[in-house]
């Protein structure tokens, strides 16, 4: 299953559980959805972007001046994934965003960029879906080739 961790302002909830109904049986991490109090802020979000396959950044009005979000997006970066940012209108996107390719989101009507990032991550999670089923493919036939060779070698040495 994908797993994406997405980035947003709290302002934006509405918009996440939009996003969440459009992208059903994806897996989306969200921190109003994970309340782990003691815990270390910066230590839990560094962990749930750690384990996703993907980060989708949310950069609306209020997206765009979070300091989470911007925070969300550096840990993304250095930690290698890939940032799939979805761009409000009017908003700009952060220095190590720009020039990227990302989904157009009319704040008005935001259907054309949900039904856009829902086609996006399911034909993601169909892609991982593939590459999982080919490595344990391989993994299957290195076995099996193992176990013939040891059958030969064996063989071999009772000759």
């Amino acid at each position: 299953m994908l797993k994406v961790f997405v980035s947003f302002s709290g302002h934006d909830r509405r918009l996440v559980d939009l996003l969440a109904v459009a992208t059903g049986g994806i897996e989306l991490y969200r921190f109003d959805h994970d309340v782990q109090p003691g815990t270390e802020l910066p230590a839990k979000v560094k962990a749930a972007i750690s384990g996703p396959d993907l980060v989708v950044v949310l950069l609306t009005a209020h997206g765009q001046r979070s300091a989470w979000v911007q925070q969300e997006i550096g840990i993304a970066e250095a930690a290698g994934k890939r940032v799939v940012p979805i761009l409000e209108k009017g908003a700009t996107a952060p220095g190590v965003l720009v020039g990227r390719e990302h989904i157009a989101l009319d704040p008005t009507d935001p259907s054309d960029a949900l039904r856009a990032t829902a086609e996006f991550l399911q034909r993601s999670a169909a892609r991982k879906q593939i590459r999982e089923a080919e490595e344990a493919q391989r993994r299957a036939s290195g076995a099996a080739l193992a176990f013939l060779v040891g059958l030969f070698i064996l063989g071999a040495s009772r000759e």
